[in-house]
């Protein structure tokens, strides 16, 4: 359990650092309040059979990795549950249409995933959404990378999600260039209008 304390709580370090680089306090407090949620609520209902197991798969001679937060015995069967910090918990429709989980599903036969929602708010809380991951979401999932990789040949790269923590200027050589930058600007000019 000590390993699953430890890598959660890296994983959670390194998120909170990748959204909150300037509030220091902010980011103790949040972190703080975060780490004794986990080690109250969800810490002693797991059974762990490996944290952040990589995993390699092969799509059309494209080897794909995947680092998967834990691997978890729950109700006699395994699951993977991977945990993000949002700024609001992630909803089961969310989480039953996550690509990241399907694939994860695909690459381990593991059909059961979850999400553990960090929520970021004054008061943090952390909420925890399980999946089942259908045969036809894996053949979803090998459709979305297929033709994901057919454009790629075709030198043709499709934007990133904006939901993405990649999608922003600290990640993102093309930020500039992209919609990104124009979505969080709006998503800006959106929240300063709604608090005058």
């Amino acid at each position: 359990m000590e390993e699953v304390r430890d890598v959660c709580r890296k994983n959670m370090s390194r998120q909170l650092n990748e959204i909150n680089t300037e509030n220091v306090k902010g980011y103790e407090t949040l972190y703080n309040g975060l780490t004794k949620l986990w080690d109250k609520e969800i810490l002693p209902g797991l059974d762990p059979v490996a944290v952040e197991a990589e995993k390699w798969y092969e799509i059309n001679g494209c080897k794909f990795v995947a680092y998967l937060d834990l691997i978890n015995k729950y109700k006699n069967r395994e699951e993977i549950l991977d945990w993000k910090i949002v700024k609001k918990k992630k909803s089961d429709n969310e989480v039953n249409s996550m690509l990241q989980l399907s694939f994860y599903s695909l690459i381990t036969d593991i059909n059961n995933t979850g999400i553990c929602s960090l929520t970021k708010t004054k008061k943090p809380a952390i909420h925890m959404v399980r999946s089942y991951n259908t045969d036809e979401d894996k053949i979803w999932c090998i459709t979305v990378i297929r033709d994901l990789l057919k454009g790629i040949n075709m030198r043709y790269f499709p934007l990133c999600s904006t939901e993405n923590y990649l999608c922003n200027e600290k990640y993102c050589e093309y930020w500039d260039r992209c919609r990104g930058k124009v979505v969080v600007k709006k998503e800006n000019e959106l929240n300063w209008s709604k608090k005058k």
